[in-house]
């Protein structure tokens, strides 16, 4: 299980340096941000629509802030949490660590998502260019996460 906690060490190390790079992008080009943001909306290579004013920008921030703060938080109380398997003396630490090393990889995942967010928001304001943001993005978002859950239950009845 030494292995899950090295996981989720690497994995919190990551998030928290995907928020410092993400609000190091948003500060620096702050200042010559237009007052309208834009962002390619719909199919690949749209032209990018107008999405709102700086304050938008703010609240991206602020939803991954949020993101991770809270699962930080839920982190601690995992004795709250509902697992897949039934908790016994014997397995009570590997699936904490399990859990722990999972919320850490999402928490990791979904910081990303609002980076990439942000640098789609700011690429297409600043440079006039749209990057790769639709429904591809979606569900290339939606098979990591899964993943990512499918692998915890998978270990989580294989180390129960």
């Amino acid at each position: 299980m030494n292995a899950f906690v090295k996981l989720a060490q690497l994995a919190e190390i990551a998030a928290m340096g995907v928020i410092v790079c993400a609000t190091a992008m948003v500060v620096k080009a702050w200042e010559i941000l237009p007052d309208s943001l834009y962002a390619p909306l719909g199919l690949a290579h749209a032209r990018p629509v107008a999405i709102g004013g700086k304050d938008f920008l703010l609240w991206v921030m602020l939803g991954m802030f949020a993101v991770y703060l809270l699962l930080s938080v839920f982190m601690r109380f995992h004795r709250l949490y509902s697992y897949p398997v039934k908790i016994r003396p014997y397995n009570r630490e590997a699936q904490q660590a399990l859990l722990k090393s999972y919320l850490s990889l999402i928490k990791f995942e979904l910081t990303c998502i609002c980076a990439y967010t942000i640098a789609v928001i700011l690429f297409s304001t600043l440079l006039e260019e749209p990057l790769w943001f639709d429904i591809w993005f979606a569900l290339l978002v939606a098979c990591v996460l899964g993943a990512t859950t499918g692998g915890y239950y998978y270990l989580a009845h294989k180390h129960k």
